[in-house]
């Protein structure tokens, strides 16, 4: 007789159905699961803390309220639906209106998965070292790292963030961005090369 899987590790569409059948405690395993990337996704693209927090909050508000149409979509399945994909397109939407509703000017992108060059940036993350001066210079390294994205061509900068920091595959990102997968690999590629260019100074 076969059990089925805990919920902390079915896959996000099982436990949408689960939450849409009374199990409120599906939503906080999805919402626990998602939470902090898509957040960190929506500070950087908007580079506005308090913009990022307001579409955060609408879209998740929008997932409790459309969960029905989830599962219809869900056991439709032509096309499959993928909760992450649409909470990244829902969260990118969102920004692009309100980039057009006000003229707001921004810049965002992502970067390397299924790249000929390694990036530059493998190995960076939060630093635990106890020395001072290490921390420090990690701090700025970081500091820089994010001033250099900002940089980056609008589309450029998605990509990157995407596929880097929320680990999503270039068949996810092009769903995301409505393009091919070449097309999110090319912005990739050359979204790496120009900040290599601009941290030279900083990296190995």
């Amino acid at each position: 007789m076969s059990s089925k899987p805990a919920p902390d590790i079915m896959a996000d569409e099982a436990l949408i159905e689960r939450y849409n059948n009374g199990d409120a405690a599906a939503f906080d395993i999805l919402y626990e699961r998602h939470r902090k990337q898509f957040y960190n996704f929506l500070v950087k693209t908007t580079r506005d803390t308090s913009l990022a927090e307001d579409i955060y909050q609408t879209c998740w508000e929008k997932i409790i309220e459309k969960r029905d149409e989830f599962v219809l979509r869900i056991h439709a399945g032509d096309p499959p639906f993928k909760f992450i994909n649409y909470l990244y397109t829902m969260g990118r939407n969102a920004w692009l209106d309100h980039t057009r509703s006000s003229a707001y000017k921004t810049q965002i992108s992502m970067t390397s998965e299924d790249d000929d060059e390694p990036s530059p940036f493998d190995g960076i993350s939060d630093d635990d070292s106890s020395n001072p001066d290490e921390r420090y210079r990690h701090q700025q390294l970081l500091n820089k790292i994010n001033d250099a994205i900002s940089l980056l061509a609008p589309e450029q900068r998605e990509a990157f963030l995407l596929t880097r920091d929320n680990r999503l595959t270039l068949e996810q990102v092009a769903e995301i961005q409505g393009v091919g997968r070449e097309t999110v690999k090319s912005r990739n590629k050359y979204a790496l090369q120009k900040l290599k260019h601009l941290l030279q100074e900083w990296l190995p």
